[in-house]
Order: structure tokens, then C-alpha cells, then sequence
């Protein structure tokens, strides 16, 4: 509400219309990256945008900017993860995949435990979520880089 100078009935359309552009945007992407068969690069495209929505959010005060960036944000954050748990079976060998599966789950399972306590710890030391976006938009890009490894590892295979 702060951040786009939305009442709570707007703040909750836009999470709403957010949420529509996450839905057609995993099912374009899925369609997408089925006919193209390169998951990983359009992981990556998203990802990049994200890490984009992310620094918007975290150093834009312009009520215009927040909002597009939110609807970016909603638009990527999902379809992300349905692209890079879609090539799971492309990257990994056929007796790796339920370990593996496993592992990667395990780990994102951590992430969304821990990230919001730190999220929290952040706001309460600053008064904002300056620094949680900031921390998010870091470890955002530092998955595209590792998308894009994964993805020159994998076409080498």
C-alpha cells in the first residue's frame, strides 16, 4: 500500500490482475518453451526481469514504477519455478531424478523457510524492505548466472 498509494480494495485488485499475469504467464511460457525446447534460457529471461522488478521495488518510490514492477514480479516468480522444475528431467540422468527432485525440493523448501525470518530481521533493523529487495534482487541475479551455467553444462551432454 505504501509503496503504490493503493487503498487496501485497489492494493488487492492489483494482486489479483498479479496474479492472472503469473497464470498466463507460466501457461505462454510452458507453451513456449515446449515448442522451443530451451527451458533454461527462458528460465533465465524471467529470471532477469525478476531481479529487474526486484531493484525497482527496492529503490523506486514512484507509485508507477511500484506497480508495474509488482505485476512484473507476479508475472516471473512462479513461472520460474515451473520452467527449472520442468527441465529437472533434461538435465539430470534418469537414476538421479527422483534423488535429485528430492534435493533440489529440500533446498527451496530451506529457502522459503529461512528467507522470510531474514526478510523480517531486515525490515525490523531498517523500518523498510529496502534492504530484503536489495538482498533479493543479489540473490536473483546470482540465479541467472546459475541458470545459465546449468543450462551450457546441459547442451554439452
Amino acid at each position: 500500500m505504501a509503496g503504490t498509494g493503493l487503498d487496501t480494495k485497489h492494493v488487492g485488485y492489483l494482486v489479483g490482475t498479479g496474479g492472472i499475469f503469473g497464470a498466463v504467464a507460466i501457461l505462454v511460457a510452458g507453451w513456449y518453451s515446449d515448442r522451443h525446447g530451451d527451458r533454461l534460457l527462458n528460465a533465465f529471461v524471467c529470471t532477469i526481469i525478476l531481479a529487474s522488478a526486484y531493484l525497482a521495488l527496492g529503490r523506486s518510490s514512484s507509485p508507477v514504477v511500484v506497480t508495474i514492477a509488482y505485476l512484473l514480479f507476479a508475472a516471473t516468480c512462479f513461472t520460474i519455478a515451473m520452467l527449472t522444475a520442468s527441465c529437472w528431467a533434461d538435465v539430470l540422468h534418469v537414476r538421479e531424478l527422483a534423488v535429485g527432485a528430492a534435493a533440489i525440493n529440500t533446498m527451496a523448501q530451506i529457502g522459503s523457510f529461512v528467507t522470510p525470518y531474514f526478510w523480517g530481521v531486515a525490515k525490523d533493523a531498517t523500518g523498510n524492505y529496502r534492504t530484503g529487495l536489495m538482498a533479493l534482487t543479489i540473490m536473483t541475479v546470482m540465479l541467472a548466472a546459475l541458470t545459465l551455467l546449468l543450462r551450457s553444462q546441459a547442451r554439452r551432454t
